[in-house]
């Protein structure tokens, strides 16, 4: 299908996008970035400080409210001029976020609200600490909580001590110290070999992650929603997000809350589990 003629005459809308807990762009985010910018969308990806091609210290930290904070930065880059004068429209923008960040972009958007951000698509979204310590404590017991907790607080003094970090991993199989626990089926689906990541990726997470964890429920900023179930599992419907049915419904959900104007059909695919709009 032609792909001309979309938003002719006006600079496009913008799309901002960064990858879930523990991961960075160059883990599956260029599919999505590419379909969107191939249907009349600008696009911006970026990595959390201390992953990829950004700096901080230690490496591979997770950390919520420091994710919020690169997440603002990013949208203030974008409003600044950091992409160019008059190459892009920073008062239509969107946010995009998988699974920790499908929070994160939930969280941002309810704070900046509508003259910031038009639109949010969360796909899986972590939504409620609540719902992941009880999940945690039905599928572990509490004996291997506690000894992640033990990790967690061990990181955290050594970080006071200015002592290098203590590191977990970040996913694992059942009955391992990780911060995920994924079945054989999910594992199966991240253990392929992968190439070298920028910034030299690891399977780790600080642990002290674990702490302070239970203050972030982004539930609790979602106003309105329109929610799409599909049938995948979490790391699955990941890599099948991109795929032309999947991605149908959320680039026409962008293109109508940023007035995207086409005279053609896009060809575009991109997949989520639910998008969210503020207002």
């Amino acid at each position: 299908m032609t792909r001309a003629k979309m938003d002719l005459g006006r600079p496009p809308p913008v799309v901002v996008m960064a990858h879930g807990l523990g991961s960075q762009k160059d883990m599956g985010l260029d599919p999505y970035a590419q379909e969107f910018a191939a249907s009349g969308l600008a696009v911006v990806v970026f990595d959390y400080r201390s992953f990829g091609g950004s700096d901080g210290w230690p490496r591979h930290e997770v950390n919520w409210r420091k994710h919020l904070e690169d997440w603002e930065a990013a949208i203030e880059w974008v409003h600044a001029g950091g992409l160019g004068t008059g190459r892009v429209d920073p008062t239509r923008m969107a946010l995009w976020g998988v699974s920790y960040s499908g929070g994160h972009v939930l969280t941002t958007a309810a704070a900046l609200g509508l003259q910031r951000v038009k639109a949010v698509v969360a796909n899986e979204p972590y939504l409620q600490a609540q719902s992941a310590v009880a999940k945690l404590i039905r599928e572990r017991g509490m004996l291997p909580l506690a000894r992640a907790i033990t990790a967690a607080v061990n990181d955290k003094v050594r970080g006071l001590l200015g002592l290098p970090p203590a590191y977990i991993k970040l996913i694992g199989t059942k009955g391992e110290l990780s911060l995920l626990q994924l079945s054989e089926e999910e594992m199966s689906h991240v253990q392929r070999p992968a190439p070298r990541r920028q910034g030299g990726w690891q399977n780790l997470t600080t642990a002290r992650m674990l702490l302070g964890a239970a203050a972030y429920s982004p539930m609790s900023c979602v106003e309105r929603a329109r929610l799409i179930e599909r049938p995948h599992t979490h790391i699955e419907l990941h890599r099948k997000g991109a795929e032309p049915e999947y991605i149908k419904p959320v680039i026409e959900f962008l293109q109508e809350h940023m007035r995207v104007v086409i005279d053609a059909a896009p060809a575009g695919p991109l997949a989520h589990t639910a998008e969210s709009q503020f207002g």
